[in-house]
């Protein structure tokens, strides 16, 4: 492993050990089932879906730590797929082995990094990551993720688009809810996707987040009916301009990526 690997995956290690320290769970935390994917932003819910039926299936999450990773590895082992998952902090693999216990689900943690895996080759059915490959040297990670997928096998990706320059202007120099970020992550752009393609022939891309986008700050407001209908609103509207105008999914927050190895 070069320096400026190991540089770059201790800073994020300690940057993340001192945010999921923050983290106190209760048992309302913890309980993993279908709700579980309405409940969050709408892109995790179709990234999920579009794992399909995952019962007795090799899966592997990428940052399977913290709450939001350790929720989504139970709630893969819930679905009856044999699930593996990986962090690079102690902290992070802790609070998912607290939550796979409460869940009664058995997973398989271990702390290393998406770019230099110790699983062997061809082995997983399918890879989830979210939010993660953003973090992440893509060349060497879209390597390392491709040649553990079996043939067939399908790469799911959930992350951050560069394409809308106040997204790129609110990433850099704006607070808002949700935020936190370490300075050597940064949105992918159409540069990166072409990294996938040429490894990945079969894709489909989906984007996500133009008005939704500001549903980060309405998620804050404490009336459950209300936050609802502003949220379920803001998806209408997006849903909306992107069948209008297909171009504008380029000023989207956000990107789901479905990669499948042939």
């Amino acid at each position: 492993m070069n320096k400026g690997l190991i540089d770059r995956v201790d800073t994020e290690r300690i940057h993340y050990d001192k945010e999921f320290e923050k983290i106190k769970l209760e048992d309302g935390d913890m309980f993993v089932d279908d709700q579980w994917l309405v409940d969050y932003h709408r892109y995790h819910a179709f990234a999920l879906r579009e794992l399909g039926d995952i019962k007795g299936k090799k899966v592997l999450n990428i940052g399977a730590g913290g709450l939001g990773g350790g929720k989504n590895t139970s709630w893969l082992a819930k679905q009856g797929a044999f699930v593996s998952g990986i962090d690079i902090t102690e902290v992070g693999l802790s609070i998912a082995k607290q939550i796979a216990n409460f869940n009664v689900v058995t997973v398989d943690l271990r702390l290393e990094s998406a770019e230099n895996m110790s699983f062997p080759s061809e082995y997983f059915d399918l890879i989830l990551s979210y939010g993660v490959i953003h973090h992440l040297n893509i060349e060497t990670a879209i390597r390392e993720l491709f040649r553990h997928l079996k043939k067939g096998g399908k790469l799911i990706v959930v992350e951050p688009w560069n394409g809308n320059p106040f997204f790129r202007f609110a990433r850099n120099h704006l607070w808002y809810p949700q935020k936190n970020r370490t300075k050597f992550e940064r949105a992918l752009n159409k540069e990166d996707l072409k990294v996938f393609l040429r490894y990945f022939a079969e894709h489909k891309i989906v984007f996500f987040e133009l008005v939704a986008s500001f549903t980060r700050v309405f998620r804050l407001i404490p009336i459950k009916f209300i936050r609802e209908i502003i949220i379920n609103t803001c998806n209408k509207i997006d849903d909306f301009i992107l069948k209008a105008f297909p171009f504008m999914k380029n000023y989207c927050r956000n990107f789901v990526g479905i990669f499948k190895k042939i």
